[in-house]
């Protein structure tokens, strides 16, 4: 059963990373919008 809990939580885990770097990635992806000569920007 303890197998099963640590599923669990490795996948938990993952999710919340998954969704924190997606955040990230829309919060850099909106920076750049708003500010065209941000580093990032290749234009």
């Amino acid at each position: 059963m303890w197998l099963v809990w640590i599923l669990l939580i490795l996948d938990t885990a993952f999710l919340v990373v998954v969704a924190g770097f997606i955040w990230a990635a829309t919060e850099e992806l909106r920076d750049i919008k708003r500010n065209p000569r941000h580093k990032y920007w290749r234009s």
